[in-house]
């Protein structure tokens, strides 16, 4: 099918371009739940002064800025309409190269049936184990802390009530013949995110130094082989791992932890055997939804858990120092970046480290790429062998990647913008050799100018002589600059971006100690993507506001939960039956003899934040004039937002 010019250059901006939306269309109760979260962080005395001026400072911006829509947000919606009239189109990212790719529908699900047939990794579940394995989890932590392995502040951090089924999705392999799919699980939100973090955690402080041949990035790389002189007979090879992620077995990472526990138990209270089971009860519950069927997966690391990169640098650091030390000849350099090692041996060499290597573990196998024109690449540079032996690195950029950035039109602030030139800049300067260093700043100036950056901006960041800054520590940014005593945690919150608004806004902010606001956009590109996980059920969803229409009149009881809706509902009925006074749904149901319809409950909106939806909550009952909640229930939503809230910019 032809796409429209209009479609193809809406989806050529990727999923991260923002548009300008026009005044009617932002959601005034959102922007006013962020900046009441704000305000709440300032002293009590001054609060109102606060409001007041963003109160203000929102006003003039509403009346002063048209309500035309931009061009870009007018293609935007004639895309969207495009997309709506042909359903069997879907749109996604791709593996890797930032690129944009339109792909038929039943196209993407017969890719998906494919990989889900496999009987050796996957297992088609009879129905939702969420709550089973919920259940299981917390009887895990319960143990735990009972034993004083684990404190009952972690347990009730790793307790979890509203998980919701991880959910696998596919990204295509452009890079590769056929456009195989790319398995990917989400596990945001599951019932086990949290324990996985928590041991990802353990992992993490506990095999510090034992990554040997790691490099933590490309700056790093680049210091160590820059210049390096290599021996004439050896040669530089590239060796990446098959799938390393779904080829861990279980047995492995419990091997290793056998292995080196000697190591963890230095971080932990939990002795080995309850580790291992806790591993164990990791894997056995890693599962997921596709289109509401429930698979459970049998073998490997979920791509897209945060426990998997973990497990995954282990057993690549397990794999290399077992197996180096086996070698016959002595490497020039090994250096490991995830499943990437790039290594520099003699030439008759490669069979046998192949050969090595592929005998640590039956599932983890390797293939070998070579040099071409004296060259290899690794992470996002050319690993360069010269004539007379000496590395150079240059910069590279795989063939399959689209040189898509964030757009000069994009509506974002300017000084993320220029922080994109400077950043690329310094990032050549500081890894390439001074051989290629002009050759790759042309080749960025040509990639900036495609992604709309004005000639004359480009010339004046690239040809300036500013170096990158030496790069700051975790532990330097947490630190007071006129002493050696840690600094005050920052508190962070959250903005939407508008041109002008957001700084006033800021600026009124500035006065509140150790604030950080992040902003965000309203609407970027990723809307018109398609959705590729399943969809949480109503019931299943939690931090929301929901209403609650009463069968036998015109009431609705509106509020708000950290729970699922369904838990909330299955409290409120037990209310109405035992304890009428708990709750104004509960008081309505035994005065007037009412019952509630829980079947239509409506969620109203979704925030994470409590104070966020703590106004949002008494917003909506303000808005509602069939509320049958109590005067309390909004006693803490200040008139000073009444103009904006009843305006009809909503």
């Amino acid at each position: 099918m032809e796409f429209p010019n209009v479609v193809t250059t809406i989806l050529s901006l990727g999923p991260k371009f923002s548009y300008s939306p026009p005044p009617k269309r932002i959601p005034i109760r959102s922007v006013l739940a962020d900046v009441e979260s704000i305000v709440g962080l300032a002293s009590a005395d001054v609060q109102d002064i606060v409001r007041l001026r963003c109160t203000n400072a929102i006003t003039n911006f509403f009346h002063q800025n048209p309500q035309t829509s931009s061009l870009e947000y007018k293609m935007l919606l004639s895309t969207k309409f495009f997309l709506k009239q042909h359903p069997d189109i879907i749109i996604l990212r791709s593996d890797k190269g930032n690129v944009t790719v339109a792909m038929n529908r039943r196209e993407y699900d017969d890719k998906m049936s494919d990989i889900l047939q496999d009987p050796s990794i996957y297992k088609k579940l009879r129905s939702d184990p969420t709550a089973s394995f919920q259940s299981k989890l917390n009887s895990l932590i319960k143990k735990l802390k009972n034993s004083g392995y684990i404190t009952s502040e972690v347990a009730s951090k790793l307790t979890c009530y509203k998980g919701v089924p991880p959910a696998i999705y596919g990204l295509p392999k452009i890079h590769k013949p056929d456009h195989p799919l790319r398995p990917i699980v989400s596990t945001i939100g599951s019932a086990t995110s949290d324990l996985c973090k928590f041991i990802s955690e353990i992992l993490v402080v506990s095999f510090t130094d034992y990554h040997k041949f790691s490099v933590s990035d490309v700056f790093t790389f680049s210091k160590k082989v820059n210049g390096l002189i290599v021996p004439p007979q050896y040669v530089i090879i590239s060796l990446d791992v098959v799938n390393l992620f779904s080829n861990i077995s279980r047995q492995l990472i419990i091997k290793i932890i056998h292995q080196e526990w000697h190591r963890i138990s230095l971080h932990t209270n939990i002795p080995e055997d309850q580790f291992i089971s806790v591993i164990d009860f990791i894997f056995e519950t890693t599962y997921f939804s596709y289109k509401s069927v429930f698979y459970s997966q049998l073998f490997g690391c979920p791509m897209g858990g945060c426990l998997s990169p973990i497990m995954a640098s282990i057993v690549m650091s397990s794999l290399l120092n077992t197996c180096v030390p086996n070698l016959t000849f002595d490497l020039q350099f090994l250096y490991q970046y995830v499943d990437d090692l790039i290594l520099c041996l003699p030439q008759d060499g490669i069979e046998e480290i192949v050969n090595i290597f592929d005998s640590y573990d039956e599932h983890i196998k390797f293939t070998v790429e070579m040099e071409t024109a004296r060259s290899v690449p690794f992470l996002d540079t050319r690993v360069v062998r010269s004539e007379d032996n000496i590395i150079k690195l240059d910069w590279y950029q795989k063939p399959s990647s689209s040189g898509r950035y964030l757009h000069f039109r994009s509506h974002h602030n300017v000084d993320m913008k220029l922080n994109i030139i400077n950043q690329f800049k310094n990032r050549i300067v500081n890894i390439v050799h001074e051989d290629y260093c002009r050759g790759s700043l042309a080749r960025l100036e040509v990639i900036l100018l495609d992604n709309g950056y004005p000639k004359t901006l480009v010339k004046k960041y690239l040809c300036n002589t500013v170096t990158r800054p030496p790069s700051l520590t975790s532990t330097d940014l947490n630190m007071d600059p006129n002493t050696d005593t840690p600094a005050p945690l920052a508190r962070y919150r959250s903005l939407p971006y508008f041109t002008s608004l957001t700084a006033k806004l800021c600026h009124i902010f500035s006065e509140i100690d150790d604030l950080k606001v992040a902003k965000y956009n309203f609407i970027t590109g990723k809307m018109i993507f398609t959705r590729l996980k399943d969809r949480i059920p109503p019931s299943s969803t939690s931090d929301c506001i929901y209403s609650v229409p009463c069968f036998d009149c015109e009431g609705v009881y509106i509020g708000q939960t950290s729970q699922t809706i369904k838990r909330r509902i299955t409290l409120h009925k037990s209310d109405v039956k035992l304890r009428p006074d708990r709750c104004a749904l509960a008081l309505h149901s035994s005065q007037q003899g009412h019952r509630f319809d829980f079947d239509s409950v409506e969620i109203l909106d979704v925030a994470a934040n409590y104070h966020k939806r703590v106004f949002l909550e008494m917003v909506h009952i303000n808005s509602n004039p069939n509320s049958i909640n109590k005067k309390t229930d909004v006693s803490r939503l200040s008139c000073i937002y009444s103009y904006l809230l009843s305006h009809h910019f909503k």
